[in-house]
């Protein structure tokens, strides 16, 4: 290869040696120059002239200045060194035209270097560890699948030999027997109701309030004057001077606004009506509506406290759970119910059109904890010559006057205790008040006539209603949800009225009724005060007495009882308040129809077990649990 010299200067020629085919390790180009013979350039390929390259210094040894400026081209270009003795890639080579050009081989698509650079790849190490992973899943792998076909041999060599029993069905466990299935009843054909009119006259529907029907009448839209007719054709049947609160009537009124058709309503059972005849006039009635008493008998197995869904199982209506909370009362509450509870019961089934419509109450119930430790408790109703109501089997009963629970079901978790001293301080913590559990949301009763003082927050008591009661004696009702709507300081209060609702506000960690009671401004322990006692029966009607209690136990005692349900049961929502059962109407049942029918009754049929809900059972917290959850700075629940 020749190299021109710059113009007007001495011609080299020589070569330039690629250091990549080198067997001595240089980095550094070999250069070998000699004077160039007289005469024109050879032709071929040259490099162009370059006015950046400093001239040459005719001074200076010859080719001196010409191999510098070779080398300085070839570090120019050279840009990545080659890579290191592991392996690992740290520069790229320059390849391209102008590392040709500066190697003296002219351009890179005529000529490239002998040795390509190296491509980036794995790490040796990375390479020994991908290696062994997938070895070792290829091991087991293989280990898996010799296991899988050799699965039966190896469940012939585990397995016992088949026995006699081993020939038999499957051992399962026994499952709960379906609920049992309601009784069918045929409506029957009843008498002619506004509601099934189709002339197109004007249907009205009222409601009495508590109003004189002549508001609600002419509130609803019937004239002053029709009213006045109703009342005197409804006179002889029923007086509405003397309307319930939650009687309802309806009126059929044509075009002239006249009444053509009117009924009363008491309830499913009891219905009053007038219609207007040919003469024009009103005559009243009370419609027959084939109402029917029956006796039914049946055993609940009970879970969870949800004794309306225990009822369903058995084949009752789950309105049977208030006519029980009212039988109760007083006795025990049904609000502590748990799995392996049960209850059998005696009640009267009232039905009209031949379809049910209510129980009118509990003739006699038992109630057996799980625990056979535990005594039961059993009720009867009794209707005496001179009493009547509720008797436990010693012929007690709730006494009707003075002092009455907060609560409907009364159920007490922690007591009063002047002396309580706190479990991690060491030190008397008094507890001013009596707590009673209850979920949230149950009502709250005054326990005796008086005047209210206080309405609102208090402190450690959170919502808080205070009563003024005659004797100096004041009590009070604390972590209420909410009180009762309209009430106000200095409002009268009658006994077993509504006046808030269980709640968990204030220090608390849990629904519950904390009632505590003063008297002349010191505390003392409410159970004092004798609320919810019993009573015993006259001497005159204890003979009458034990001949009824003696039937309704023969009863109760052929009454089959269900298998004790080990799961809690689904609630099935139940009315909010206990309805006014007309007890005191209870048709006295011969001796005969107390007898169960054999074969016959939802005792037959065990309730199957349901899931408990996902919100889970109400917690009531007793004092302790409340103390241990309370600040070491905490002086207790005080009504203060």
């Amino acid at each position: 290869m020749s190299t021109p010299s710059p113009p007007g200067g001495p011609r080299l020629i020589g070569r330039v040696t690629d250091p990549a085919v080198l067997e001595d390790g240089s980095l550094d180009p070999k250069l070998e120059l000699e004077d160039a013979p007289a005469g024109p350039a050879p032709e071929g390929n040259h490099e162009p002239e370059d006015a950046a390259l400093p001239t040459l210094d005719p001074n200076r040894p010859r080719g001196a200045d010409f191999r510098a400026r070779l080398l300085a081209r070839v570090e120019a270009a050279r840009t990545v060194p080659e890579d290191d003795e592991e392996g690992a890639p740290t520069e790229t080579r320059a390849t391209g035209h102008g590392a040709s050009e500066a190697q003296g081989l002219g351009p890179a698509s005529a000529r490239r270097s002998p040795r390509s650079p190296r491509r980036p790849g794995l790490s040796p190490n990375l390479v020994a560890a991908l290696g062994t992973l997938l070895g070792i899943a290829g091991v087991c792998s293989l280990v898996a699948l010799a296991m899988r076909l050799d699965k039966g041999r190896v469940s012939a060599l585990i397995t016992p030999p088949p026995t006699a029993s081993a020939t038999a069905e499957p051992i399962t466990a026994p499952s709960a027997p379906a609920p049992a299935p309601r009784r069918e009843r045929v409506r029957v054909p009843g008498p002619w109701r506004i509601a099934d009119d189709t002339s197109g006259k004007r249907k009205l529907k009222g409601h009495c309030g508590g109003a004189p029907f002549l508001k609600a009448a002419t509130d609803t839209g019937v004239e002053l004057k029709q009213a006045y007719r109703i009342i005197t054709a409804m006179k002889s049947v029923r007086d509405l001077d003397k309307c319930g609160r939650n009687d309802e009537f309806f009126a059929l009124v044509d075009a002239a606004k006249r009444v053509v058709a009117f009924e009363y309503v008491v309830s499913r059972e009891e219905v009053y009506q007038a219609r207007e005849g040919a003469d024009g006039l009103l005559k009243a009635a009370k419609l027959d509506l084939k109402v029917e008493r029956e006796q039914v008998q049946a055993a609940l197995a009970l879970g969870d406290g949800s004794v309306a869904a225990s009822a369903e199982r058995a084949g009752l209506d789950p309105s049977i759970d208030v006519a029980l909370r009212k039988a109760f009362t007083g006795f025990l509450g049904l609000e502590g119910a748990a799995a392996g509870d049960r209850l059998r019961l005696i009640a009267q089934e009232l039905s009209v059109l031949g379809e049910f419509a209510r129980y009118a109450g509990v003739e006699a119930a038992e109630y057996l904890p799980r625990d056979p430790k535990e005594r039961p408790t059993r009720i009867y109703y009794f209707n005496g010559r001179s009493e009547r109501g509720y008797y436990d089997a010693e012929g007690r009963t709730p006494s009707d006057g003075g002092w009455a629970y907060p609560l409907k079901e009364p159920r007490i978790t922690s007591r009063f205790n002047p002396k309580r001293v706190h479990p991690i301080l060491k030190k008397p913590m008094p507890h001013t008040g009596t707590d009673f559990g209850a979920p949230s949301g149950t009502p709250v009763y005054a326990t005796l006539y008086g005047t209210v003082t206080h309405i609102g927050p208090l402190g450690p008591c959170g919502n808080t209603i205070k009563i003024e009661h005659p004797g100096g004696i004041e009590s009070g009702y604390c972590h209420l949800s909410r009180f009762e709507d309209g009430l106000a300081v200095g409002q009268k209060v009658k006994r077993l009225q509504p006046i808030g609702y269980v709640g968990t506000t204030g220090r608390s960690t849990g629904p519950h009724l904390h009632f505590f009671v003063k008297r002349n401004g010191a505390f003392f322990d409410a159970q004092s005060l004798n609320f919810g006692s019993l009573r015993s029966l006259a001497a005159s009607e204890r003979d009458l007495f034990q001949q009824a209690k003696a039937r309704y136990d023969a009863a109760l005692d052929a009454i089959a009882l269900p298998p004790q349900l080990t799961a809690p049961a689904a609630p099935t929502a139940a009315p909010d308040a206990l309805e006014d059962f007309d007890n005191h109407e209870l048709a006295p049942s011969p001796a005969s129809t107390l007898l169960p029918t054999p074969g016959a009754g939802p005792a037959a049929a065990a309730p199957a077990p349901a899931a408990r809900p996902a919100g889970g059972p109400s917690i009531f917290l007793t004092d302790e649990d409340l103390l241990k959850q309370q600040g070491l700075s905490d002086d207790g629940e005080s009504a203060e």
